[in-house]
């Protein structure tokens, strides 16, 4: 019989198993079988290792228990929650808005708007294959296939063509950045410029709104797929010294001293597209403010070194509240927050 490396352990085996091998302190057994069956043992022992193991010791730090490790793995998807639902705003916006300018420039009909005419066909994918041929056959399989989705599957059965703003509701949030960048030069400048406006040096728009576009959604799929949240890196960064120059007194306070394709390369990148139309910015850091202080408040017996093991990991500043209340302060949203 196989002697297999990862054998069945009930609940209380896996407790124990903690406790032994990393030394992880437990305060309540029965409580921690109820934690290990909620999260899993991968997930919460396995996947804060990172943050809270001592290498030398080989060994949880020891100030972690299992229950505030459970605390803190609440933390983690509150805080994942808030960047998710925002990030929904921003492809919702980006989707819209380059379905007008294509509709309004290209066509409103699937069966003009999609040809290869009107895309630069120079771009490559990693395989050296045309990415608008790839790009395209994707978004013709949104109303080719049997299966159809609403609205798509209702224009396709009750009306002479699908226009983009109904096509990109079924399109994935991948297709449409990449559509994005094969636009023409000419029209990637111009649509670049009507979604950031004057946040981004005039220069860098089309490559700011790619890389932060890419950042979200890959961050995005981190969370949807329960990966390594707290430290996913992306192979995409953003150059905070040629963004709005407001956001130095603030968000981007000593940005040479901040890292460009970490978790807060993501907040910097939902801050400035969400920020192109209304106040969603403001709104999205004062829930990540309003959470934080909530777990710091003391309303639960949670180490204050926790959140500051956070901010390390996730490349998140330490003062990262303080810069949400300066930047709440110097924006011209916040009279209308406060009302």
């Amino acid at each position: 019989m196989n002697e297999y490396d990862k054998p069945f352990l009930t609940y209380t085996q896996q407790v124990y198993k903690a406790m032994s091998e990393y030394k992880l302190n437990v305060k309540d057994i029965e409580f921690a079988k109820k934690i290990i069956a909620k999260t899993s043992y991968y997930d919460l022992i396995n996947g804060y290792k990172p943050i809270f193991f001592s290498k030398e010791k080989g060994q949880y730090k020891n100030y972690v228990d299992l229950e505030s490790l459970y605390i803190f793995h609440l933390f983690d998807k509150d805080f994942q929650s808030i960047v998710f639902k925002y990030s929904i705003y921003v492809e919702k916006a980006f989707k819209n808005q380059l379905a007008n300018y294509i509709a309004e420039h290209f066509s409103v009909d699937e069966k003009e708007y999609l040809k290869t005419k009107y895309y630069n066909p120079k771009i490559k994918m990693k395989n050296n294959k045309t990415l608008i041929i790839k790009t395209r056959n994707n978004l013709e399989k949104v109303y080719l296939k049997n299966s159809l989705d609403y609205p798509t599957k209702h224009y396709k059965e009750n009306k002479n063509h699908i226009p983009p703003w109904i096509l990109f509701k079924n399109a994935t949030f991948s297709d449409t950045v990449n559509l994005y960048r094969c636009l023409k030069n000419k029209d990637k400048t111009a649509f670049s410029q009507i979604f950031l406006g004057k946040q981004v040096e005039d220069k860098y728009k089309k490559t700011f709104l790619y890389n932060s576009l890419t950042i979200v959604r890959k961050f995005r799929n981190a969370i949807a797929h329960n990966l390594d949240f707290i430290k996913y890196k992306t192979g995409y960064r953003i150059e905070y010294n040629r963004l709005d120059n407001k956001l130095n007194d603030n968000m981007l306070k000593d940005s040479n001293k901040l890292k460009n394709n970490n978790l807060y390369s993501m907040i910097i990148s939902l801050l400035i597209l969400l920020n192109t139309s209304d106040f969603l910015s403001s709104l999205m850091l004062l829930e990540l403010s309003s959470t934080i202080k909530r777990y710091e408040s003391g309303f639960i017996n949670f180490d204050d070194k926790y959140i500051p093991e956070f901010y390390k990991a996730s490349g998140i500043p330490s003062d990262f509240i303080d810069r949400i209340d300066l930047y709440i302060e110097n924006t011209s949203q916040s009279s209308i927050l406060n009302k």
